[in-house]
């Protein structure tokens, strides 16, 4: 919070800076293990339901209207929205989509659907939620919890959709073998499958495996995976596979450290690989990466053709950022989680960031956050004995504390000040834009000529 007891123009600046475009020729020893979602035999897509024009989509509550969940799926109409109160509800047999349903509960804090049941471990009998191949499922407000049971696909999706505010939590199947599985979400469908503001905590194996071009566009943002740390299993946020195609921005992904008993796998952040088809690419933006065996994974074998791009992310703390088996990556313009760039032991012996593979492009690196605020109105202050509060907000979610120093530029054109030259203290009082880390505060310097730094 900054007060003014000027006549001013006032314009605060936070620098980024870049430095530092090089691509090797060793790349990461093939560890991660790759997830197959395959079918048996060819699949018949049915068309899409259509909707009378003009119709009206009828809404369900949830247990006012019908008692359980899957009475009101029984009863809805394609386009319905099943409207689920704050509460736990139980299912005791798969849960079949098949038609297109909106289902929205209370929030993930407050609407909890649990299973007493054991998924399969082969085919449709995966998914707890089984979506059809082309209808639109779209799920929001809910806690998926499979704690007790045998979960190897909360929702196995065919079709396309949605999942926004939901959390899923011990989605497992026999995590430390034999099938080292459970998957949150599993996408292989008809259309794309959105997954925003969602939590993962303690799934057996991945996050959302997208897998095939079917799913083409599909965007995972906002979302929290926290994985298992250390032990006999595997983690992976996202795996991209098959020739999907997807974008992965804005995540917070941390804690995929285990490692697979059976054969040696090791686990990562994200796994984007051509093994089980050709074209597969990822967009991976300003994610906040750490505390992983690999942030990023990309390829399994020296064939892997896989496309991706990352930049502008936050990787540190893992002990490999980037690694690639064969395919270059585009990874410029992140963080690595020092100022001299991710060591590599030719292109940046000096480099004390994350390591990166031969075959990942990383200069130039970012060294610093870049965020540049105008602070507005601009008043045209006569009384300059009246103070004029400013509110700025500086968004610091996911950056590590060894780059939590801003640098704060206040520019004061000399034509503007006509009253008194400002003195930080009497003139300025600062209050807190870091006081979920502790309440530092900004120091500010006179530098001369209208600019305090």
């Amino acid at each position: 919070m900054k007060k003014l007891l000027l006549c001013s123009t006032l314009i605060l600046f936070v620098v980024l800076v870049f430095t530092g475009i090089s691509a090797g020729d060793l790349s990461r020893t093939p560890r991660v293990s790759p997830f197959n979602e395959t079918e048996q035999g060819p699949q018949t897509i049915p068309p899409p339901v259509q909707r009378a024009p003009g119709g009206t989509a009828a809404i369900i509550h949830v247990p006012a209207d019908s008692a359980t969940i899957q009475l009101a799926i029984d009863g809805a109409s394609s386009g319905d929205i099943i409207m689920v109160a704050a509460g736990t509800y139980p299912t005791s047999a798969q849960v079949v989509i098949d038609k297109d349903l909106t289902i929205t509960g209370a929030g993930s804090a407050l609407t909890t659907i649990t299973t007493t049941f054991d998924t399969g471990s082969d085919g449709e009998a995966r998914g707890w939620f089984l979506v059809n191949a082309g209808i639109d499922f779209d799920l929001s407000g809910v806690t998926l919890d499979g704690t007790g049971q045998l979960v190897h696909q909360a929702i196995r999706n065919k079709g396309l959709g949605s999942c926004t505010d939901v959390v899923f939590n011990e989605i497992k199947y026999n995590e430390s073998g034999p099938h080292y599985a459970g998957l949150a979400i599993a996408a292989f469908g008809t259309g794309p499958v959105d997954v925003t503001d969602c939590t993962f905590t303690e799934i057996g194996r991945i996050g959302v495996l997208y897998f095939g071009s079917g799913v083409n566009v599909s965007v995972f943002t906002g979302n929290t995976y926290t994985g298992k740390g250390v032990g006999d299993w595997l983690d992976y946020a996202v795996e991209s596979g098959a020739g999907a195609n997807v974008t992965v921005t804005d995540n917070y992904i941390s804690g995929n450290r285990g490692v697979a008993s059976s054969d040696g796998s090791t686990s990562a952040g994200i796994l984007v690989t051509t093994y089980f088809g050709p074209d597969t690419e990822a967009t991976v933006t300003d994610n906040t990466i750490t505390d992983n065996t690999e942030g990023i994974a990309v390829g399994y074998d020296g064939t892997d053709a896989s496309t991706v791009v990352a930049h502008n992310n936050l990787i540190y703390g893992n002990d490999t950022g980037v690694g690639s088996t064969a395919p270059v990556v585009d990874a410029l313009g992140n963080w690595w989680g020092d100022a001299t760039g991710p060591f590599h032991a030719t292109l940046n012996p000096g480099g004390q960031g994350n390591a990166v593979t031969d075959n990942v492009l990383f200069v130039p690196w970012m060294v610093d956050l870049h965020i540049v605020v105008s602070i507005s109105p601009v008043y045209d202050i006569t009384n300059c004995g009246t103070p004029i509060t400013y509110a700025v907000r500086i968004d610091h979610g996911g950056i590590p504390p060894e780059v939590r120093g801003f640098d704060v530029q206040l520019t004061v054109p000399t034509t503007y000040v006509t009253v008194v030259t400002p003195t930080f203290g009497a003139d300025f009082t600062e209050g807190s834009v870091l006081d979920p880390i502790g309440g530092t505060f900004f120091d500010a310097v006179d530098n001369g000529g209208g600019v305090y730094t």
